[in-house]
């Protein structure tokens, strides 16, 4: 086998490895781990990346055109949610907000 054949047979088995880990940054999005009754219509929420943020939903509550919603305008109803899949949940998906406006503080 010539030099060369050889040089191009060597190079054809040599395996290839593709690493973009300092090309490529993968985001998880952030989770609720916490999630603090503050009074009448605030939470306290912690998210997975340590950023805490205290979210008033009384004003959302008090604009909304959904009646069945203004129910959580009373303590009773409102501070019966649960932390589920990262999320806060009232009343099996009665009320429930996108992460990212929760984690933003944009209701």
């Amino acid at each position: 086998m010539n030099s060369h054949l050889a040089s191009e047979t060597r190079r054809l088995n040599t395996p290839t490895i593709i690493d973009l880990t300092d090309y490529t940054t993968f985001v998880e999005a952030p989770q609720i781990i916490r999630a603090e009754y503050l009074g009448e219509c605030s939470i306290g929420i912690t998210f997975s990346d340590r950023t805490h943020q205290t979210v008033d939903f009384k004003p959302f509550l008090e604009r909304t055109k959904d009646r069945t919603l203004k129910k959580y305008l009373q303590p009773a109803y409102f501070q019966h949610y649960v932390i589920f899949n990262g999320n806060l949940n009232w009343d099996d998906y009665d009320m429930i907000f996108p992460i990212e406006d929760l984690y933003t503080n944009t209701i």
